[in-house]
């Protein structure tokens, strides 16, 4: 199953949505450091948190999820030296992150 598409599905739903971060917390009883960390694929919600989570965008988790499992990314490889630097969490963390697969097309 593509959950980078999944958090991607559900970040889209909330911005169609007009909602902030705060606002969408509230309806769903989540922390909005977990919304984000949901919406940025930093952690993929329980089976009863994505339902809460469709039910607050006015979908289904079968909508959310539909197609999901065909779609699959590819990715190719790249040599040492070409990855691209990823920084997460600045300024808190000095941790450097080096991405090694580029992301393609979907099929």
């Amino acid at each position: 199953m593509n959950l980078v598409e999944l958090a991607q599905r559900i970040k889209a739903q909330r911005l169609e949505k007009k909602l902030t971060l705060e606002e969408w917390a509230s309806r769903v009883d989540l922390k909005c450091s977990t919304l984000s960390k949901i919406e940025n694929f930093r952690v993929t919600p329980s089976l009863p948190a994505l339902g809460r989570l469709a039910k607050s965008l006015g979908t289904t988790v079968s909508k959310l999820v539909s197609g999901l499992d065909e779609r699959q990314p590819r990715f190719v490889m790249v040599r040492k030296n070409e990855g691209k630097r990823v920084e997460r969490d600045r300024p808190s963390s000095k941790i450097k992150y080096t991405d090694l697969a580029l992301k393609c097309a979907t099929r």
